[in-house]
């Protein structure tokens, strides 16, 4: 029993009525006075819980955190893009941007891992650096909400000031998991009607971010059709000498390796780099 209830059980019952009839009175003499106070009170509770980790960014320290959280290891490493792919990534941002501020856009976040990562790097080039981070936030490989748990990893590691969240479909509602049953416990056709998350996020982006993105990394959905779309829509938003960056260019995904191998819009980009994962397509038309 706590203190508090100890107390409470040894003082008669009229005393908390006395002591709830005067809070009430102060609160309809003095209205003002009162929403200060209950103000100050939310105010030191929000600061105090608003505080992030004093742990340092890794890239180990976010899988053992997802980890922590009681979620598969197995599916964590499976549904991320490695270590040395995402370095990959930041050696050619950084050949072609340097220190810059830079503004990018990050579609298909699972867990967090990729956005963690890139997001702690451009953090240290520039505080004024912001990612854009797109995800309908439904179940992917058995796990639930996964947008929810990349935003828990994000405040963890203290990042919350260079990503903007934006919960939706970058293009239309699609099937999740590509379709794929992962682990054999979550159906995507038969869930289908019942997620719901709002569509067209990429497009509502163009209408107020045209020509002012650095890079965009397109890691959701695999189909065809709707990463050419996907890539249509980047075509609105890069500036000029943009990186489109590419994740899951192999066999596994032929569709995807396709785009990537005859990669050419109106002669606008040119292929640029690859590891045998990641492909980065630049953009070389435009006006700036």
């Amino acid at each position: 029993m706590s203190v508090v209830r100890f107390f409470k059980y040894l003082l008669p019952h009229w005393f908390f009525i006395l002591k709830q009839q005067r809070n009430h009175g102060v609160r309809k003499k003095n209205p003002l006075r009162y929403q200060l106070k209950v103000d100050s009170i939310k105010t030191n509770f929000e600061r105090k819980h608003n505080q992030v980790s004093g742990e340092p960014y890794g890239f180990d320290s976010s899988l053992q955190y997802l980890s922590s959280l009681g979620l598969d290891q197995n599916q964590i490493l499976l549904g991320s893009i490695p270590e040395q792919h995402l370095n990959f990534i930041i050696q050619y941002l950084t050949s072609y941007f340097g220190s810059i501020t830079l503004r990018g856009i990050h579609i298909g976040n699972f867990l967090g891992v990729s956005l963690c990562h890139l997001g702690h790097w451009m953090k240290n080039q520039s505080h004024q650096s912001v990612l854009i981070a797109i995800d309908p936030n439904l179940n992917h490989r058995g796990i639930d909400r996964c947008n929810e748990i990349a935003m828990d990893l994000v405040q963890h590691f203290g990042l919350s000031d260079h990503i903007i969240n934006v919960v939706g479909y970058s293009m239309w509602k699609s099937i999740s998991n590509d379709g794929i049953d992962y682990i054999g416990s979550y159906d995507p056709e038969r869930y289908f009607h019942e997620e719901s998350s709002p569509e067209h996020q990429l497009k509502n982006l163009s209408k107020v971010l045209s020509g002012g993105i650095n890079f965009i990394i397109l890691d959701g959905n695999h189909n065809h059709d709707y990463l050419m779309e996907e890539l249509r829509q980047a075509d609105l938003l890069l500036k000029p000498n943009g990186l489109i960056i590419l994740d899951d260019v192999h066999e596994s995904w032929p569709a995807i390796k396709s785009i990537f191998d005859h990669m050419s819009i109106e002669g606008k980009y040119e292929k640029v780099g690859y590891d045998g994962r990641i492909g980065i397509i630049r953009r070389i038309g435009g006006v700036d």
